[in-house]
């Protein structure tokens, strides 16, 4: 009996060590019980299809498709507009002391150059040539409702291009800050 049992355990270990080399190269091909998806016929991008009716692999989005990401349904936030189509009073955004460094910070790298670091329209760029940007202390830009210095620096205006693509919608809001900030505290003779 002692020697039954002790060739069974010794069969048993066989068996579990045997199992250790599942990992090992093998020039067998592996086992597929259930080919479906190893075996499925693929399409690429843009190559012709003849299962489609329109004849092309690639599927048209399903009406009212948004990219993740893209679904910008609140406008006051992403344009600058209320419901009633006008452009906001004022920021949405919290018009804290942390939120204005932000848009100083992003005023310096992307505005300071045509702008100003005084916002007074005076930046290097008129150094070659460009003409004077408008001055943030204009009585024009004054009178702006935030929303519509959002909408310049998103869109552009005249000779400033967009910046919608450079400068997320957060920082956006924060050189708006920023600049009503520059306009209460720098004296312009």
């Amino acid at each position: 009996m002692n020697r039954l049992l002790h060739v069974m355990l010794i069969s048993i270990s066989l068996i579990l060590l045997a199992g250790c080399f599942r990992g090992e190269t093998s020039e067998k091909p592996p086992v597929h019980l259930v080919k479906n998806m190893d075996t499925q016929e693929k399409y690429k991008s843009y190559r012709k299809s003849n299962f489609f009716v329109n004849g092309s692999a690639m599927r048209m989005p399903v009406d009212g498709t948004v990219a993740i990401g893209d679904l910008h349904e609140n406008t006051v936030y992403y344009a600058g507009i209320n419901d009633a189509g006008t452009f906001v009073i004022n920021s949405p955004m919290e018009h804290s002391p942390d939120f204005v460094l932000r848009g100083s910070k992003q005023y310096e790298i992307f505005c300071t150059p045509c702008h100003g670091s005084t916002g007074d329209g005076m930046g290097l760029m008129i150094n070659y040539v460009y003409p004077p940007a408008t001055s943030m202390h204009s009585n024009r830009v004054l009178t702006m409702p935030d929303g519509q210095i959002f909408s310049v620096i998103s869109n552009g205006n005249v000779l400033m291009p967009s910046y919608k693509h450079q400068i997320p919608v957060d920082d956006r809001w924060a050189i708006v800050s920023y600049v009503r900030e520059l306009q209460t505290t720098v004296n312009l003779p």
